[in-house]
């Protein structure tokens, strides 16, 4: 029958056999021409390889002939949102938001689509609107904490974040995103600590700890432990440019000067578009009086970026 058939195709789309699920699909809507669940997942399947045109269109037949189909509008909307339609994106959350009102994720794509859009004031009122309804949650307080954090307001990031860890304590992500608010208004050693307790709760992303731990350490003058964990983030990443690029600094800075320029050209050796490490190399040149090769670094952050203020300066 047409739900066996359908409910067989949404299998073997889980499985990527796009071909033996649209044959699926295709029968349970000659079975049931208005069969809109079977709409909905032939959509997911066009959408799946990349036909766009044709999941929209296989999404507004489903929702014309069930428009009770909720996950329709997540999917159109999220399409919406590959393709930069932001108001379109926005109409189907909202309509999703009217079903789904204690979905924190509704909420959160919400809020991105707004700020995506420049509407910081929307963005914002999105997540006030979900503590209304879903109540006091550390994960909202962090998304807003990240929204003052993009807009450099360090002060309301951390006042958020510090929300969301009296919520929930184990909050690693408030932990982590509060760490690099004071690294950013060089509150270094409340930094650390932020890290610290993000290693205490066991977070998972221990590359992206120990290279930004590193590089706070390498600013508080400690570079035997910069260089620890740097090391630890590069060893767990071989090709992870930032930790590489961070350590050659940290060398630089302890005067370590064939350690920095080798972990400079193997960052550049990564990513020859790295404007930063481009310029650590060229400070680390003009230090050795190796002149020449100072002047070709500056020339070259300045083909990449003919206003580079640091870069005409040197």
């Amino acid at each position: 029958n047409a739900w066996s058939l359908a409910h067989r195709g949404l299998v073997l789309l889980a499985t990527k056999r796009y071909t033996e699920s649209v044959l699926d699909l295709e029968q349970a809507i000659k079975i049931v021409p208005q069969y809109g669940w079977a709409y909905y997942v032939n959509g997911m399947l066009m959408a799946a390889q990349g036909k766009t045109a044709e999941a929209l269109e296989l999404y507004s037949t489903a929702l014309e002939y069930d428009p009770e189909l909720s996950g329709v509008y997540k999917e159109r909307g999220l399409l919406y949102l590959d393709q930069q339609e932001y108001v379109k994106a926005l109409l189907d959350f909202n309509h999703l938001l009217s079903k789904w009102s204690d979905d924190f994720w509704v909420y959160q794509v919400i809020a991105d689509t707004h700020y995506d859009l420049g509407n910081i004031k929307e963005a914002l009122e999105t997540y006030q609107n979900a503590l209304e309804t879903i109540g006091q949650n550390a994960m909202i307080y962090n998304e807003i904490g990240l929204i003052y954090q993009k807009l450099n307001q360090q002060d309301k990031a951390i006042r958020n974040f510090k929300k969301g860890v009296r919520i929930d304590p184990k909050s690693q992500n408030c932990y982590a995103n509060m760490a690099i608010s004071y690294r950013s208004v060089s509150d270094f050693t409340k930094a650390l600590s932020c890290l610290n307790k993000c290693q205490e709760l066991d977070f998972p992303r221990k590359v992206w700890l120990f290279a930004v731990r590193g590089d706070i350490y390498s600013a508080l003058g400690k570079f035997d432990e910069a260089l620890i964990d740097l090391n630890k983030a590069v060893e767990l990443d071989p090709e992870y440019v930032w930790a590489i690029s961070h350590r050659g600094s940290t060398y630089f800075s302890n005067n370590q000067y064939a350690e920095a320029e080798r972990d400079f050209i193997a960052a550049l050796t990564l990513d020859p578009e790295d404007k930063w490490t481009l310029y650590q190399r060229a400070l680390l040149y003009q230090k050795i009086n190796e002149f020449e090769k100072s002047r070709e670094d500056f020339q070259s952050i300045l083909e990449k970026d003919p206003e580079n203020y640091f870069a005409i300066r040197g």
